[in-house]
């Protein structure tokens, strides 16, 4: 898929003790900064003084895998023509 990076949005944060809510947005993208799949993800962090004892993270795996199929298709294709394009047009 050409994973380079993940852009992490937090929507929402709440704590209560030490436990710790987060809902997001993870975003993969390519090196060339095109989208690869945005999945939202539900966590839950538990703490114990500074270290995690538990991490939950909940999202729709089906989802971004469909994601991820569609722009990686649709990725491919465009490099496709681009390089169709750049043979029909050299000298």
């Amino acid at each position: 898929m050409g994973l380079a990076t993940i852009d992490v949005e937090i929507r929402h944060l709440a704590s209560n003790g030490d436990v710790v809510h987060v809902e997001r947005v993870d975003r993969l993208r390519r090196a060339d900064g095109s989208l690869i799949a945005a999945a939202p993800v539900a966590g839950v962090l538990t703490f114990s003084g500074d270290r995690v004892v538990h991490w939950r993270e909940c999202f729709d795996c089906a989802e971004s895998a469909a994601q991820a199929l569609s722009t990686s298709a649709w990725h491919l294709g465009r490099m496709l023509f681009a390089l169709i394009r750049g043979a029909i047009h050299r000298p």
